[in-house]
């Protein structure tokens, strides 16, 4: 089934198959009997063979993971806080150095914990991370940012993998997200969907025909700069930070209500957000004036997408799905316009059942997807899809 899947020779699989059991990558199953009536021998990717690093640079404080080879996360930790001015890419390093520290002490304690028969810093395979950034999709070098100047033509991956003799993989956070959306979320197994993210910023993850679309060079899916009137064109620019940034982000969400003493200037980004969404619900006119700002611009770049994409199903994910009343605030009356807008159904319209974990889950896919792909270095036609099973012989 591997041999026909990937257009390879019979011998070529089995060969390949030889090799990576012998290396333990991957092992037999008991054999099974097909509907054809032939015995096939599934085989099934090692997960006890280590661990991989996932890193999410969007939220703050940012995230960061370890999980198996199956992807499962098998410890969490909130990182350092970040801010416009400070350069992260140190302190990336020695938070991410304590953190295997006190992971290898763990397993050390206890291996079986983690199914483990060793407790090596080897058993850390490679690092996934995540970045609120357009990202050379060839060198993985930092080409635009609208939050973080400083973070402009690094290369995060490089210096990762510098620092920990690992391989380090670096690519848009909206784009992972889209990746575990597609794998472990509501968009499974779909070949056309897109992932809004709206988050600490706002981004678009766009699959077609089954494959993550980065665009020309890596920046497919950077909606912050989208103007949603022609009024917007006029707007005075604040630096980098775009108009939808400034608009639908949790940042300038909750800037707009301090500004018109909704809620409490001193409060947090996503305390006040909550605070607004309540009072939307109940009603008041000044919280649901932002409400309606909200909804008006996904409004716009939704029936857009729709139109020119043609998706299978319309994803909402990131930080603010996790506000209160999210269903009938925005999810809700947002379906109603598209419907009216647009002259044919519209894809469904669904909230994200990862939540604000969608950026550590995805970093974890892709580093275990790109491992895999050089162990078993040939590719089908789709999308690496989530399952510890790589196929039969």
């Amino acid at each position: 089934m591997i041999a026909k899947d990937l257009n390879l020779s019979a011998p070529a699989v089995s060969r390949a198959v030889d090799v990576l059991l012998e290396r333990a990558d991957i092992y037999e199953l008991k054999k099974v009997q097909l509907e054809n009536g032939k015995k096939v021998v599934p085989l099934q990717f090692n997960t006890c063979k280590g661990f991989v690093i996932g890193i999410d640079l969007l939220r703050n404080p940012c995230r960061m993971v370890i999980a198996d080879f199956s992807g499962k996360l098998v410890k969490q930790w909130s990182g350092f806080s970040m801010d416009r001015e400070t350069d992260i890419t140190e302190e990336l390093i020695e938070t991410t150095k304590k953190m295997v520290s006190a992971f290898i002490e763990e397993l050390k304690a206890d291996p079986e914990k983690y199914h483990c028969v060793e407790s090596s810093r080897d058993l850390i395979k490679a690092i996934g991370i995540g970045v609120p950034a357009t990202v050379d999709k060839n060198t993985g070098v930092v080409l635009g940012t609208q939050r973080y100047d400083y973070m402009l033509g690094k290369n995060y991956g490089e210096r990762m993998s510098e620092a920990f003799g690992l391989p380090a993989f670096v690519d848009n956070i909206t784009n992972m997200s889209a990746i575990a959306e597609r794998k472990l979320g509501v968009s499974r197994n779909l070949d056309h969907s897109v992932f809004f993210e709206l988050s600490a910023g706002v981004g678009l993850g766009i699959y077609i025909h089954g494959r993550l679309y980065p665009g020309s060079f890596g920046a497919a899916g950077e909606i912050g700069y989208t103007p949603t009137s022609i009024e917007h064109l006029h707007d005075e620019r604040f630096g980098h930070l775009g108009v939808l940034e400034r608009m639908i982000a949790m940042d300038g969400i909750a800037a707009q209500a301090k500004v018109m003493n909704i809620v409490d200037a001193s409060l947090p980004t996503m305390e006040a957000n909550h605070q607004l969404f309540e009072l939307a619900y109940q009603n008041d006119e000044r919280a649901l004036t932002i409400r309606n700002v909200i909804l008006q611009n996904l409004v716009v770049l939704c029936s857009n997408i729709i139109l020119i994409l043609n998706p299978e199903q319309v994803v909402i994910g990131g930080t603010m799905v996790e506000l209160p009343h999210m269903e009938a605030l925005l999810l809700k009356p947002l379906q109603k316009e598209l419907q009216e807008i647009i002259p044919f159904d519209i894809p469904p319209v669904v909230i994200s059942v990862l939540g604000d974990n969608s950026g550590v889950h995805g970093a974890v896919e892709m580093t275990l997807e790109r491992l895999k792909s050089e162990w078993y270095p040939y590719r089908s036609d789709t999308d690496f899809t989530h399952s510890n099973s790589i196929g039969t012989v």
